[in-house]
């Protein structure tokens, strides 16, 4: 579509197009015989009109301007200006990109209904170049919801914004807010019952491909990003991308390491995952296990040392790489560097395996062994999914988490 033009004439009559509005009363005439462009004439009163309400609120009304424009070979053109008009102020204020109304019509309401009124009114004008109407589709409010949440958190904001250029900040904050807290809850489900897991993956069927439930773990987080961006580190972390190659491959073109996660910010961090029922310790303390301490399983020692390996592997081989995030650009190395790179070793269900509350002697000397582990590893920061949950409920309300309460349901 060609550029927009100023189309409102000096007293022209704002038309609200209301349910039992007359179409027929209006004719399309010049402003003057030099004039190529042309407006709409209402027969009624004899007054000239370029403006349609599309939405009347009790603060704002939406309105969209059309001017037809007669080009070289007398076909008419139209052209659309979309603005919100301020009642209160008496002024217009521009959309601002002023693209067609695709995202607009797309949704439900007067404004929608009204404004596909507009355009079949001008499909009937002899004439006119329906080309121009290629810009605008209708799409099912279903259809528009299914789009809207395969969206990241940013983008939907956006659009929000762009749909509704009025839109107060609280409004927007609330918004968040309740998706946030919608993840919370969700995020709460999977810890308390492990069936619930099965039940997310068919949800999410069409997107989680690989088989065992630390893929479940991975398609949430990836898909919340926010609770690993707010809590795994000091620093903010503003990007992920996911199932990173951070080694080099052998001759066979296999054998090199991939991070479920890597955060990037001003320097890149690796993210590990392993499933919710993975315990940090053995039933029983192995032979060798020395007073007051307590036996790591297999499962927790061995995905340290794939996090040191794959720590490792980044370190030495980043420079050779090239680091993509997940929009498939190529980041610039000089500015996320990886110096060191910090990895985050997220496993198992604390509450669960050690509680806060008991006063098991066996469950202190775990409890102990876990966090002098922890204080003394400066490489891996070690957290279990609750503690990533507690953190993630603070940050959203403000107040420490309640106690989570584990159904017997396995899966």
């Amino acid at each position: 579509m060609s550029a927009l033009v100023s189309i409102e004439l000096k007293n022209d009559k704002v038309v609200e197009i209301k349910e039992d509005f007359d179409f027929s009363t209006l004719q399309i005439r010049k402003a003057s015989s030099i004039d190529k462009f042309f407006y709409f004439f209402d027969s009624q009163d004899s007054s000239f009109c370029s403006v349609f309400i599309l939405d009347d609120k009790p603060q704002v009304q939406r309105r969209v301007g059309v001017t037809l424009i007669e080009s070289s070979n007398n076909k008419l053109l139209p052209r659309f200006e979309f603005f919100t008009w301020d009642k209160k102020a008496e002024e217009k204020k521009m959309e601002t990109n002023n693209k067609p109304f695709k995202a607009r019509v797309q949704l439900d309401g007067d404004a929608s209904r009204n404004f596909w009124k507009l355009i079949g009114f001008l499909t009937t004008i002899q004439n006119i170049d329906l080309k121009e109407f290629s810009s605008f589709r209708v799409i099912s409010s279903d259809s528009y919801i299914s789009e809207f949440k395969n969206k990241e958190e940013l983008d939907k904001i956006n659009d929000l914004k762009e749909m509704f250029s009025n839109l107060d900040e609280a409004i927007i904050s609330k918004a968040l807010f309740n998706k946030r807290k919608d993840v919370i809850e969700e995020f709460k489900k999977m810890l308390e019952n492990e069936k619930y897991l099965k039940e997310y993956r068919s949800n999410h069927f069409s997107e989680i491909k690989s088989p065992g439930y630390e893929a479940v773990w991975h398609h949430f987080l990836k898909n919340n990003n926010w609770l690993l961006g707010l809590n795994i580190d000091i620093k903010f972390i503003c990007d992920f991308t996911t199932e990173v190659d951070v080694g080099v491959a052998n001759t066979t073109g296999s054998g090199s390491p991939k991070s479920d996660i890597m955060g990037i910010s001003d320097f890149t961090t690796l993210v590990e995952l392993k499933t919710l029922n993975t315990n940090f310790f053995t039933d029983k303390p192995k032979n060798t296990s020395r007073a007051n301490t307590w036996s790591f399983s297999d499962d927790f020692i061995d995905g340290i040392s794939q996090c040191l390996g794959q720590k490792f592997d980044w370190d030495k081989n980043c420079i050779q790489k090239n680091l993509i995030n997940n929009d498939n650009e190529i980041l610039n190395q000089n500015l996320y560097r990886t110096v060191d790179p910090k990895t985050i070793f997220i496993i198992g269900n604390k509450q669960k395996e050690l509680p806060f509350e008991s006063s098991n002697g066996d469950v202190a000397k775990r409890k102990d062994t876990l966090e002098r582990f922890r204080r003394n590893n400066r490489n891996i920061e070690i957290m279990s999914y609750d503690e990533l949950y507690e953190r993630a409920y603070f940050v959203v309300f403000g107040s420490k988490a309640p106690k989570l309460v584990f159904s017997e349901n396995k899966i």
